[in-house]
């Protein structure tokens, strides 16, 4: 009986040890902009895109303001970690990268908090950090500009506790320019 377990223990540790990973190469398309991901503790933006898993891509370097066509190698991790996804992509080709009109709109999550739990001292905790009356960095990585007939609804949406769905436009040299709420 233990010659038969321990068969069985070694078959099963000896085919965790050669699974591979899986690989093929996709086509996809990624948005002009980002949305947010809610992770364990905090929120992070991470691009959007028709494949539903990828918010990360390896090897690319994203610009607000265009339409992406790319050539990617989704990778299935046959031991995934704990803690991570089980896919992952790694950019292969870009295809096509155009430019997206000034009249594309899309939402955005406006809320003050970036991190669950009371508030640090440092300004890491906001989304919104304020570079002038009108003008906030969110996330640390796009600017946006906020015109005086929003500026009541924007600034209470960013209080603790608060959140509300901006509508947006792009606007001149990489910034995006708030034209409602949802």
């Amino acid at each position: 009986m233990k010659n038969i377990c321990l068969i069985i223990y070694v078959l099963f540790f000896s085919c965790g040890l050669f699974a591979q990973d899986k690989s093929k190469i996709i086509e996809v398309n990624i948005l002009p902009y980002k949305r947010i991901a809610n992770g364990a503790f905090f929120k992070s933006l991470v691009i959007k895109s028709d494949e539903d898993a990828l918010e990360y891509l390896n090897n690319f370097d994203f610009q607000w303001g265009y339409h992406y066509n790319l050539k990617v190698r989704r990778i299935e991790l046959a031991n995934p970690p704990a803690d991570g996804s089980s896919i992952e992509y790694e950019l292969v080709k870009v295809l096509s990268k155009e430019k997206a009109s000034p009249l594309d709109t899309f939402q955005l999550l406006l809320q003050g908090q970036k991190y669950l739990g009371p508030p640090t001292d440092d300004d890491s905790y906001e989304m919104m950090k304020p570079l002038s009356d009108s003008t906030y960095l969110y996330d640390a990585e796009i600017e946006l500009i906020v015109p005086e007939n929003f500026k009541t609804q924007f600034t209470e949406a960013l209080m603790p506790e608060k959140w509300i769905f901006g509508k947006f436009v792009f606007a001149e040299n990489n910034k995006i320019r708030l034209t409602g709420f949802r």
